[in-house]
């Protein structure tokens, strides 16, 4: 079948099925194709160019790419360096803040964030190295600048970071350093200097205009005008505000007001002592810290023992010189891991601990903290070098009024300003008192860094300071050696002494009875229950918390104990298991008593030995 006359093809399938002799038509083709090519490259050479070479900009248009490194420097932003995690720090001199981002989150917007207008208006947020700004001038692509950013870091390595918070620090040259919201200043004694940069002695300062604590031109202004007399002026006012209160020793009142003006400038001392206060309830504890909370103003960390533990309590510190007040410690669980970390504090250290991701985290404790609880021998078990005991005495006559707002906030500065003004003054004058015959130095010292912050502005005052330390020096080793009760000793005379009323049946008439009740005190209940058995004064025991285990071991539930049977006491509203837990051979176990399981301590038997036959 051919095609007709009519008929063209329209493609070469047509070509090749109407075709009579299909080889001879492909051979046709082949050769036409071939002399066409020829053709074509003799009469339109072909132009050989090297190839393209692409820039770095992934194949955009062949601009050339920006060389002057002046162009890739920012007033409004400073690459800070690249720490041990690889993450990149930046400063940014607008919003006076560190900045941290690592290479894969840092977008054009964040990079806007830290350096502001001038990100805008010199960095594109395109790749291309033609974008204009408004002047003609070229824009820097911002794939330009991340690389550049990424250089400068590698070339500060930042190593582990620790930061400088808000507050008062100590550097590596003694002067201080104050940190004040988004502002800093280092201070040696005699001149305030601006400190404009945010690395110092290999540690970053955590700026934050939002955390501004103290309104700092004022207390400048006070610190420039302070002498002999008018700082004495402050001293005296502070010690007449705390002398409201009742003291065990009324001279603590200046022990008292020392230590609260030497907490101002804690980093400063070489060993710092911790303050612990005590006093009944009642005494005017908490009203005492309130005053303390007021003076310390936005930098004051007041926690309650019964919930706080050392981790807690250590992240919440974090790199901020805060001041920093725990009340009612007796009901703490963590005490002792507390004491431990307050301890590290008092010489001053870095506190390493561990994480999930295997990394490291640094705590630098440089803090003087004070303790509140009603229990004074737990007060006394601590190292007396490092904590100094006031008491407080409950006084009916004696009725404090705190400062109200604007006053409290008139004598913030003040003293503030005078602690300032004393740091150095202070220091200088402890190294001259050295050290005092018949007693350990470093309780010396304890005594010295309050006291010196009184006695600095008397007419001679390292001898008004000797004098000082030695009578509370004094003071203290004669209570040191005073037979003096503890409370755990305490409780158990309490607990022997309180009664219970055990049910007794008496048979009336010969088909008739009737209930009376007899009342014994613990002691005395146990001990006739151990004479043989008695349901009733069995189930009256158990009712309150108290079962005997075994012969020598004593079951007794804590919880139920201060309820029903130390309600009237000064236990009254206390956890005293962690007390209880100091006697020897204390353990805690559970047993069914009156009915249902319970938690509680063993205790040996014999504890009652001795204190059951005293005199209430």
């Amino acid at each position: 079948m051919s095609l007709s006359k009519n008929q063209k093809a329209k493609d070469v399938d047509d070509k090749l099925r109407f075709a009579p002799d299909k080889k001879a038509v492909v051979l046709a083709m082949k050769i036409s194709a071939e002399d066409a090519k020829s053709v074509k490259e003799n009469s339109s050479p072909k132009k050989i160019t090297p190839p393209r070479q692409k820039n770095e900009s992934e194949g955009l248009p062949d601009i050339q790419k920006p060389s002057d490194k002046s162009t890739l420097k920012f007033k409004s932003f400073e690459v800070l360096g690249e720490d041990a995690d690889g993450k990149i720090h930046f400063w940014s001199s607008e919003n006076k803040k560190i900045y941290t981002h690592d290479l894969k989150s840092l977008q054009f917007d964040q990079l806007v964030q830290i350096g502001g207008q001038e990100v805008c208006n010199r960095i594109g947020r395109g790749r291309r190295y033609d974008q204009k700004e408004v002047d003609g001038s070229m824009l820097i692509p911002f794939q330009s600048v991340k690389e550049w950013i990424i250089i400068e870091a590698s070339l500060r390595q930042l190593g582990i970071l620790s930061y400088f918070g808000q507050g008062i620090h100590v550097l590596k040259d003694g002067k201080l350093l104050i940190v004040n919201g988004g502002e800093g200043f280092t201070w040696d004694g005699n001149i305030f200097s601006t400190q404009e940069h945010p690395l110092i002695d290999g540690r970053l300062i955590d700026w934050n205009r939002g955390r501004q604590w103290i309104d700092f031109s004022q207390v400048r202004k006070i610190v420039g005008t302070l002498t002999n007399s008018t700082a004495k002026g402050i001293i005296e006012e502070a010690c007449q505000l705390v002398n409201q209160w009742g003291f065990a020793d009324q001279q603590d009142a200046y022990l008292f007001t020392g230590w609260t003006l030497a907490q101002l400038v804690q980093p400063i001392w070489s060993w710092r002592p911790h303050l612990w206060l005590t006093g009944s309830a009642g005494s005017g504890k908490t009203q005492l810290l309130s005053l303390l909370e007021g003076l310390s103003g936005p930098l004051a960390m007041r926690r309650e023992g019964k919930s706080l533990t050392e981790a807690g309590f250590r992240q919440d510190m974090g790199n901020d010189g805060v001041y920093a007040f725990i009340d009612e410690f007796e009901k703490s669980e963590h005490r002792d891991a507390l004491i431990e970390y307050l301890r590290s504090a008092s010489r001053g250290g870095t506190v390493v601990k561990g994480t999930t991701a295997q990394k490291p985290v640094h705590f630098f404790i440089r803090h003087m903290i004070m303790l509140a609880s009603i229990e004074y021998s737990l007060a006394r078990s601590a190292e007396r070098s490092r904590f100094l005991i006031v008491e407080l005495k409950k006084d009916d006559n004696r009725k404090p009024i705190l400062p109200n707002a604007t006053k409290m906030e008139e004598l913030r500065l003040l003293i503030v300003a005078f602690a300032l003004w004393a740091s150095f003054r202070a220091k200088y004058l402890i190294e001259k008192l050295g050290r005092i015959s018949g007693y350990e130095d470093r309780l010396v010292e304890s005594y010295a860094v309050p006291l010196s912050m009184i006695s600095l502005c008397e007419i001679d005052p390292l001898n008004v300071l000797r004098n000082m330390v030695t009578n509370f020096l004094h003071r203290a080793q004669l209570v040191d050696q005073q037979d003096v009760t503890t409370d755990e000793e305490k409780i158990l005379r309490d607990l022997c002494f309180a009664k219970v009323r055990v049910p007794m049946e008496q048979q009336t008439s010969s088909d008739k009875s009737s209930i009376f009740y007899l009342e014994f005190g613990v002691a005395q209940a146990l001990d006739k229950l151990r004479q043989g058995s008695d349901v009733a004064l069995d189930d009256t025991l158990q009712a309150v918390g108290i079962k005997i285990f075994e012969e020598d071991q004593i079951f007794l539930v804590p919880e139920i104990v201060t309820r029903k049977l130390l309600r009237d006491t000064p236990w009254g509203k206390l956890n005293i298991e962690p007390i209880l837990k100091r006697i020897t051979g204390a353990k805690k176990h559970r047993l069914r008593i009156a009915g249902s399981r319970c938690y509680g301590l063993l205790l040996p038997e014999n504890i009652l030995s001795g204190v059951e036959h005293a005199t209430p």
